[in-house]
This record gives structure tokens, sequence and C-alpha cells, in this order.
């Protein structure tokens, strides 16, 4: 089975490259963008979905940069967020264990307390920057983005997901926002 490109280059996909150009079903949308204005370590880039109104957002360090309207039907259905590399990638994913930079994105995000201990917003987050605490050893991440993935051979399942023998429904519900942040960090 042939797998598409990345995000946004395929019907039912919205991509944002690192080039800075956004892709919305195979069609560029955005040009690209000067990449020393956001690809720097310590930036955060951000993305959310607002299902009411069909739309995706992208942010760099807390300020919008890119809106799309998705009008398809195919954006009525839920959105999952995915990270693409052609090369190996160490990352920092926040789908909401922590708090946001992009501040209108906490009020629609529920903490998961299972992954992070509480953290107020006026505690010293200066060992990070990002505001969660990082000595907790429960705040979880993506090691590295495997290289291969476009040539893997597709798995598909059905029922529930095992993970340490504890079964997850794989039929979630939404909220009416989505968002999640991926920190760029000197690795």
């Amino acid at each position: 089975m042939t797998k598409p490109g990345l995000p946004g280059m395929y019907p039912g996909s919205i991509g944002f490259h690192s080039d800075g150009s956004v892709y919305l079903d195979g069609m560029k949308l955005a040009i690209e963008s000067d990449k020393k204005a956001w690809a720097d370590p310590e930036r955060v880039i951000g993305c959310g979905y607002d299902p009411a109104k069909k739309r995706v957002f992208f942010t760099i360090d807390s300020k919008i940069i890119h809106t799309i309207n998705c009008s398809s039907q195919t954006y009525a259905s839920p959105l999952f967020p995915v990270l693409a590399s052609n090369t190996d990638t160490m990352l920092l994913v926040n789908l909401g264990q922590a708090r946001f930079q992009y501040k209108p994105a906490n009020a629609k995000r529920t903490p998961n307390p299972c992954f992070l201990r509480a953290n107020s917003a006026e505690s010293d987050t200066s060992n990070t920057g990002f505001g969660y605490d990082d000595d907790s050893g429960d705040l979880f991440s993506v090691g590295r983005v495997d290289s291969t993935w476009s040539r893997m051979n597709s798995i598909k399942r059905s029922g529930p997901l095992f993970v340490d023998g504890v079964s997850t429904p794989t039929n979630f519900d939404h909220d009416d926002a989505d968002f999640f942040e991926i920190p760029l960090k000197d690795c």
C-alpha cells in the first residue's frame, strides 16, 4: 500500500511544513516564511482546531500566524495531530497535560492529572520555560520521530487500544476546540 505524503499533501489533511508553508487537501495555501523567524530552539509551534467553525490555526510562541477555514465535509469528523519528519527528530509534545503558551486554548484544556502534578501559574518555571514541572517524572514526550515512518506497513487497529494491560477505547469525545503545542528545544 502506498503511503500518502506529508500532512496537507493529500485530501482530508492540513499541514504546516518546516519551510513555513501551509497545505490543505494537497494545495499550497500560504507561501514559505523566513525559517529563521520561527525554527529556532525554544520556539513553540501550536496547532488548534475549532470544529464548530471548521477552522484550523497555527501559532508560533502564542501568536496566531495562519488560520485555515476548512469548508469540506471531511473536516466535520474529528481531526488528529500528526507529526512527520524525514530526519530523526527529538520533540516534546503538549497535548494538554501542561498549560499552553497560547492562553485562549487553556480555557478548553482538560489536563489529565496522571501525566503531570499541579504547577501553579506563579511557580518558577525557569528550568524549562514551558510551564511544566519537568522534575515530576510524569510528563510524557515523544522521544524520537522515526524517519522511516513513510516506508512502514500500515497497521489497522480495531477495538480498544491496550497500554500496559489497560484497555482504552479508540472512539474519543471531542470538546469545542482542540490544541497542541510543540516546543522546539535544542536537543
